[in-house]
């Protein structure tokens, strides 16, 4: 399941608890978290085929995962995560989805961050992860998603992300 440095937890580690309050950290600061989950899933499952391959930048303790996962039963998502302690907190919870789940540990700011992604990709989604890149480093990664999206894929970004362009910036 990870494909990176291996972060162990220590024996008895309670990484449910770990995981809840990082889900209760979330909650507050993106206003209706689990709903955006499940616009992300219908946006998904509406635009592209059922057996597709999700990408999840900055999956963190794989909360997206888990639920597109769950509300998707034929996807594969693949999340990418810097934090090896945050990833070591992501692989007892997504377990349970096998060869369904995969964890990469890597950089978005590194040229080669995607290197390790298995092509193709359907879907890219993100929730609190991007608004970490500065204007430079966000432009790349969008250039670089669109040559790992299918032609017809789709990204979905629930983070809030800054922009220099005042209209932009008054709809976000």
């Amino acid at each position: 399941m990870l494909a990176s440095k291996k972060f162990i937890l220590p024996p008895d580690f309670d990484w449910q608890l770990w995981v809840d309050r990082w889900d209760r950290m979330q909650e507050r600061y993106l206003v209706r978290r689990e709903e955006r989950f499940m616009i992300i899933a219908n946006l998904i499952q509406a635009t592209q085929p059922a057996r597709c391959r999700i990408l999840d930048l900055g999956c963190g303790p794989g909360s997206t995962m888990y639920h597109l996962l769950a509300s998707l039963p034929e996807t594969q998502v693949i999340g990418v995560e810097l934090d090896p302690a945050i990833l070591a907190l992501a692989e007892p919870r997504l377990k349970r989805f096998g060869h369904r789940a995969t964890l990469i540990q890597s950089d978005l700011r590194n040229p080669d961050w995607y290197k390790d992604i298995p092509l193709p990709v359907n879907a890219v989604v993100s929730a609190t992860a991007l608004h970490w890149l500065n204007a430079a480093e966000l432009a790349n990664l969008y250039h670089q998603l669109a040559q790992l999206l299918t032609s017809g894929g789709i990204f979905l970004n629930a983070d809030h992300v800054p922009s220099s362009i005042p209209a932009v910036q008054k709809y976000w």
